[in-house]
């Protein structure tokens, strides 16, 4: 079996994981085209972190045998910086593993998992790394049944609306969490938050 792997940072582990499995693993970090995956001819195509938008001539070859990894309970939280949106926005929070379509994180969900944090000691950074790993151990938990087709992919409209964010919302309320950024405690971000009442019109 080829697996091609979309990847960009944090791709370590995901890389270890796989190589405990018995399949032949393409590493791709570069914008990938259809000439390219049509050469490899992947069995599954594998998206995590992955910085590029993949074309929809790519998408149409690979079919339903492309999937993302998000880190955030899909639907809420598409696009960029999923994992603070979902603080500041007081939404689910979690992972998600969905079919790759042509939109932003809004492909049919194959798995999800909701996933709690003690508000009062942890920073957003640590709270990534969690994500980070709770969506490599939900892959590899429903990966027999992947493989195997024993998976049902549900449009993401049956959970309700959703949310989206893109990179200039982040920037609309960047100062709140300087100069720590990533360091802020959630404690902290909230309570900033609670102060910046204008941070309801970031749209």
């Amino acid at each position: 079996m080829n697996i091609l792997l979309l990847v960009g940072n944090n791709k370590e582990k995901l890389i270890a994981r796989f190589e405990n499995i018995k399949c032949n693993i393409i590493v791709c970090e570069n914008r990938i085209s259809l000439p390219y995956v049509r050469k490899l001819n992947p069995d599954w195509c594998i998206s995590y972190n992955y910085k590029y938008i993949v074309d929809k001539d790519v998408l149409s070859f690979l079919a339903n045998k492309i999937v993302n990894m998000h880190i955030s309970y899909l639907p809420w939280n598409r696009g960029a910086h999923p994992n603070l949106w979902s603080f500041v926005d007081n939404t689910p929070k979690g992972v998600s593993i969905h079919i790759m379509d042509d939109g932003i994180d809004t492909g049919p969900i194959i798995a999800r998992k909701l996933v709690s944090f003690n508000d009062d000691t942890i920073t957003l950074r640590q709270s990534y790394s969690i994500l980070q790993e709770e969506i490599i151990n939900l892959f590899f938990e429903i990966w027999p049944q992947l493989v195997s087709n024993k998976l049902s992919a549900v449009p993401q409209d049956s959970f309700g609306e959703g949310s989206i964010h893109y990179l200039k919302d982040f920037e609309a309320i960047k100062h709140i969490l300087e100069p720590e950024l990533w360091d802020i405690s959630i404690r902290e971000l909230k309570r900033r938050l609670k102060e910046n009442d204008g941070i309801k019109g970031y749209f």
